[in-house]
């Protein structure tokens, strides 16, 4: 499964391996593998998606964040 952010995101919250990370709109470039968990997308109304994880790679480079399992 493959899903893309298309909302206006201003941060993703994340279950990775060295830990829980908060990723901000126009981070530089990471790539990290994710745990278990819930990754939680907030947007610029203050709104917030969330996505139950298992696995997969979130990557964020400046514009697109995606989830890939």
């Amino acid at each position: 499964m493959v899903w893309l952010a298309l909302l206006e995101a201003i941060s993703v919250n994340a279950k990775t391996t060295v830990g829980e990370i908060t990723v901000l709109d126009h981070h530089r470039p990471i790539v990290s593998v994710l745990k278990k968990g819930t990754l939680i997308v907030a947007d610029i109304l203050g709104k917030k998606a969330e996505f139950a994880t298992q696995s997969g790679f979130l990557e964020m480079n400046g514009r697109w964040i995606m989830k890939k399992t």
